[in-house]
């Protein structure tokens, strides 16, 4: 009986010992995984405070980057061979913003945005004054000014269910798009590269309602590129048109077109 009990003490020793190691060991390559910095927070107008949804931030020179979500809340895990590097937070009508990102906490950060506004000459010929006319020139001459080859792309896709404020079901993936030329009559592809879905079952209603979704139906959103969707000869007369305040992209003049359904319609 005593041979047996050392025996088992002894037995007991070495799998406390394996267990210990082990231990270590995953620890010492939890500690090798984690080679970045995360940072949270939002960004809002800098008059208004309301938040800008799918704002972009990138650091500067990498690959790096995120959106901010319905809320104008974002997360950002930057590896921490890039912590020197600068932030650049872009929206379309606000005036691009860098931070450098030694000046970020990891969390709670406010990044304050502010209008571009562009003083525009008091009198200009070129300047056109019809937004339904602009609306179908455009149209009319998307294989000049857009896109005329094949170009690939990869584009990030998040799809969330919310009851009351809160998510309960959050899709999210990294797509490939093949994009066609604007001239071309052929549709665009999609290809899924990593995916991610979570939905908390309690939360839902005994009833839910599926809509039509997901990656490869965002395409279509593009106007231009599908125009038959929304904008043909007949329903262009449907909305009513009007200029918003212009804008600059990389340098160029961006004309600004509100439209909206006629009352009568």
């Amino acid at each position: 009986k005593k041979i047996h009990t050392v025996i088992r003490l002894h037995s007991l020793k070495y799998l406390l010992i394996l267990f210990l190691l082990a231990g270590s060991g995953f620890n010492s390559v939890f500690a090798q995984t984690i080679n970045y910095t995360e940072y949270a927070g939002e960004v809002i107008d800098a008059d208004s405070k309301k938040p800008l949804i799918f704002a972009t931030l990138t650091v500067d020179n990498t690959n790096v980057t995120t959106i901010t979500n319905s809320e104008g809340q974002f997360s950002l895990k930057v590896p921490k061979e890039y912590s020197e590097n600068k932030l650049t937070i872009a929206f379309l009508g606000y005036k691009t913003k860098q931070i450098a990102i030694t000046d970020l906490n990891e969390e709670k950060n406010k990044i304050l945005m502010t209008e571009f506004v562009m003083a525009l000459p008091e009198a200009s010929v070129d300047a056109p004054n019809d937004a339904e006319a602009l609306v179908k020139e455009t149209l009319n001459r998307k294989g000049e000014n857009y896109l005329n080859e094949s170009t690939v792309m990869t584009a990030f896709y998040r799809e969330t269910i919310k009851k009351r404020r809160t998510n309960v079901s959050l899709s999210e993936a990294v797509v490939n798009i093949y994009k066609t030329p604007y001239s071309s009559n052929k549709t665009d592809a999609l290809e899924l590269y990593k995916a991610r879905k979570s939905t908390d079952y309690t939360k839902l209603d005994t009833v839910a309602l599926k809509l039509q979704g997901g990656p490869f139906n965002t395409l279509f959103v593009d106007m231009v590129k599908y125009p038959k969707y929304i904008f043909t000869e007949e329903t262009l007369n449907y909305y009513d048109f009007s200029f918003d305040t212009s804008t600059r992209v990389n340098d160029q003049l961006i004309y600004v077109i509100n439209f909206k359904q006629k009352p009568d319609i």
